[in-house]
């Protein structure tokens, strides 16, 4: 399922808030990357696990996501159908056609691009991290063990590296970190009611600011608790 690439950037946010221990209150919107904790010394692009193909796609949802359903060209209704998924009459997702293994094709594909990008355009933290949607919850630990140790060969010969990995897979969380060049992979559980939460309050936020450069996380969270 894709979503808009802010609500993706918020989401990762939020889960990282619930659902990793390190985390602490101070992640700044960036660009290049995505976000930025200078608490942690962490610098954190967020990208989704999709192929060159998968790209038509990607730019339906940049265009309309969040658009009204009479907002939508009816070519388009006609021909993503069933796969459109709205929430108060506004667009919210697209439903991707899921592959046996694509999962990890498609992570494979979008991490080397991200590292790419990270020894080229991307400004490098004392930690840099990678938080991938992979739209799937089939992956069982084993695969995602082999999927991070295939990531920790795979920029061995890069001078900048990713220190952390967060690979969401809807039902579960995993965090692969790469510190001293060893792949260490923690397994968290999500729990379905914890998942619609944080989907909800990411909503909110979404709309609660434009999200520029050097908008504050916490600073737009409070203001919507004093609402």
């Amino acid at each position: 399922m894709a979503f808009e690439k802010l609500f993706n950037e918020l989401y990762a946010v939020v889960m990282l808030k619930y659902f990793w221990k390190p985390y602490v209150a101070d992640f700044i919107k960036e660009e290049s990357p995505d976000w930025v904790s200078h608490t942690l010394g962490l610098g954190m692009e967020v990208s989704q696990a999709l192929l060159q193909q998968d790209g038509e796609a990607q730019k339906f949802i940049e265009l309309y996501l969040g658009k009204r359903r009479e907002e939508i060209p009816q070519s388009a209704m006609e021909r993503y159908g069933e796969a459109l998924y709205f929430y108060n009459e506004r667009l919210w997702a697209l439903r991707l056609p899921e592959e046996q293994d694509g999962y990890a094709r498609r992570a494979q594909y979008r991490f080397a691009k991200k590292l790419e990008k990270l020894n080229r355009n991307y400004t490098a933290y004392l930690y840099n991290g990678l938080y991938l949607f992979l739209h799937t919850d089939r992956p069982q630990p084993e695969e995602i063990a082999e999927l991070a140790e295939s990531m920790r060969l795979g920029q061995q010969q890069q001078q900048r590296q990713f220190r952390y990995v967060f690979l969401d897979c809807i039902t579960r969380l995993y965090i692969a970190d790469f510190e001293h060049n060893s792949c260490c992979v923690d397994s968290i559980e999500i729990p379905e009611g914890a998942r619609r939460y944080m989907q909800r309050q990411t909503q909110v936020l979404r709309q609660a600011s434009e999200w520029e450069r050097g908008t504050a996380f916490a600073e737009v969270e409070a203001q919507l608790e004093q609402i």
